[in-house]
């Protein structure tokens, strides 16, 4: 368990240093020259994360890289409210204080909850890794 924990925050951590390169050069900043390095470091951890997926028996694949939104609707209440915050298109948006209590509540799985269904637990350390490695504000704001 912990070699695939270990895997998963690599593999998140790329994931968001990649979606930092690629809004930065949106914006028009020249992304790092190291670029084609973590490219293949990307490739070779989701074929490790995988690998060692299948051999717990843990199931999903990488699908806790899909979009997502977390909204503070009441589903009693049949209404939807704006999403808080949420991941599109490989970026994070929202408020990222409210991000982290959902974050720090879904990151305390247990591994018996982890092994029946890790999507929640992997959505987290991925949501961690964008809001701490990835895209933010600071990019805008540095170039407007």
């Amino acid at each position: 368990m912990e070699e695939y924990k270990a895997i998963l925050y690599s593999f998140c951590a790329l994931n968001a240093q990649m979606a930092k390169a690629f809004e930065e050069a949106a914006y028009g900043v020249c992304p790092e020259r190291q670029f084609t390095n973590r490219l293949e470091r990307l490739n070779i951890a989701k074929t490790l994360l995988i690998e060692q997926k299948e051999k717990l028996g843990l199931k999903g694949g990488i699908s806790f890289l899909e979009d997502f939104s977390f909204d503070t609707g009441n589903p009693l209440e049949k209404r939807n409210a704006e999403p808080v915050f949420g991941i599109k298109d490989g970026l994070f948006f929202g408020n990222k204080e409210e991000a982290c209590e959902v974050i720090l509540r879904w990151l305390d799985s247990s591994e018996e909850e982890i092994m029946e269904n890790p999507y929640k637990y992997e959505k987290a350390v991925y949501l961690m890794a964008l809001v701490f490695d990835g895209n933010d504000n600071i990019v805008k704001e540095n170039i407007a």
